[in-house]
């Protein structure tokens, strides 16, 4: 029987195949200190003064710290979580360094000026920023442990199992296989992805947000969640007005485009990481893709110095349900076949090879990443004037008017213990 894991978080991924980084374990102050941090440079918002957050950290460890400029400076731009973590380490080891440092002063002082030393003496302060700069670089190190790549186990010259002797051979305990599916067409997939989003709110996404968010179910990561965030942020959007078309429009845009940008995201990591096979699946007809095949390339060959509006194209044409069923069972066998292969063999031909279908659906993926700022969001069900628009602005009006009723519910019991008051939002 063969293990399947089927996931696309990006970094739970990589701790299942390759294991957990081994990093410094942070204290509870200084993750306080750090969380306070993250908070006041993002603004309660996404984006955040991330150049300001950079700046303020580098400047506020101590400059004998020598390897940690350079850890800061590696960070993805927006990646705050890493970001709070690096400054969790650093505080970590200032609170050690004083620690030794204390210890050392107490030491000299009960010596009362001997000089022989005693055994487990504590440590000078350059052997402390010595070991400072060890522990802050270990965050960073590539070191990990016990992911499924890493373990191990001893086989003897017969082939048989051994764990007693020392002198067997090491081997992989399991031999991991990893496939990236990958959308032949992005501007098809893009389309899938903003038509996905509408259903989700057309399907009770405010309503579920509101709920959890009145029933205090939402932590600091559920918070942040995509499709949670945009919803919360358009229950508590200033002034709600009913029958607000623009602001629920902007809410479905919002949704759509950070849902497009983690999928690029997880393309562009994917492409990375040559352990994973990309394999190729069909978003587009026949007759679609070999449309947009032609006019790429006569836009390539028709390219003018100076003109950057692209040409009109024609639209890509989605899969039907029927044409679907049939392309992921085509991807199924294709993966099945590659999992019978040997080892040998499915390194050399499917995932190294530079002529392989992997390398192959790799390039053609960062290539169309190029147009992809030509993509524009269109809406298909909550289209104006249409009965599933109306519907939607219902639902929303409710859900904003609950939230509301709710925070000033919570608000008036902790004033004066009176929770009568009811909120309506006026009409657009």
């Amino acid at each position: 029987m063969t293990p399947i894991v089927v996931g696309g978080t990006m970094m739970y991924v990589q701790w299942l195949v390759y294991g957990i980084p081994d990093a410094l374990q942070p204290s509870e102050s200084a993750q306080r200190q750090a969380q306070a941090f993250v908070q006041h440079f993002r603004r309660n918002s996404f984006d955040g003064d991330w150049d300001g957050a950079v700046q303020h950290l580098i400047d506020t460890i101590p400059s004998s710290y020598s390897n940690f400029e350079a850890q800061v400076r590696k960070i993805s731009f927006q990646d705050w979580y890493r970001l709070g973590r690096i400054m969790q380490v650093a505080i970590t080891a200032q609170e050690y360094a004083e620690q030794q440092r204390q210890k050392q002063q107490e030491q000299q002082e009960q010596q009362e000026g001997q000089v022989a030393q005693v055994e487990n003496d504590p440590q000078t302060p350059d052997e402390v920023d010595r070991e400072m700069d060890a522990l802050i670089s270990r965050l960073y190190s590539g070191e990990r442990l016990g992911g499924l790549k890493n373990m191990m186990m001893k086989k003897n010259q017969n082939g048989d199992d051994n764990n007693n002797d020392d002198d067997t051979e090491k081997v992989p305990l399991f031999d991991v296989r990893c496939f990236f599916l990958c959308p032949t067409n992005r501007m098809a997939h893009f389309q899938t992805i903003d038509l996905r989003c509408e259903q989700m709110i057309q399907q009770g996404l405010l309503r579920e947000t509101m709920q959890l968010a009145v029933d205090g179910k939402f932590n600091d990561m559920t918070r942040r969640a995509i499709g949670y965030r945009q919803a919360l942020e358009y229950l508590q959007r200033p002034n709600p007005q009913r029958q607000d078309v623009a602001a629920l429009v902007q809410f479905m845009q919002d949704f759509c485009t950070a849902t497009r940008n983690y999928a690029a995201q997880q393309m562009k990591w994917y492409r990375k990481d040559d352990e994973f096979v990309f394999v190729p699946v069909p978003t587009t007809s026949l007759s679609s893709s070999a449309a947009v095949a032609s006019q790429s390339s006569n836009t390539a060959t028709n390219k003018k110095p100076g003109v950057t509006k692209r040409p009109p194209q024609p639209p890509p044409v989605l899969l039907r349900k029927e044409e679907r069923e049939d392309a992921f069972q085509q991807v199924a066998l294709d993966i099945h076949r590659m999992v019978q292969l040997d080892r040998d063999e499915f390194d050399r031909e499917e995932r190294l090879a530079s002529d392989c279908p992997s390398s192959r659906t790799r390039e053609e993926n960062q290539e169309q990443g190029k147009d992809m700022k030509w993509f524009q969001f269109k809406r298909k069900i909550l289209v104006d004037n249409s009965p599933a628009l109306w519907q939607a602005l219902q639902e929303a009006d409710w859900c904003t008017e609950q939230y509301l009723n709710q925070i000033n519910k919570n608000n008036n019991i902790s004033n004066n213990g009176n929770d009568s008051n009811i909120t309506e939002i006026p009409s657009h």
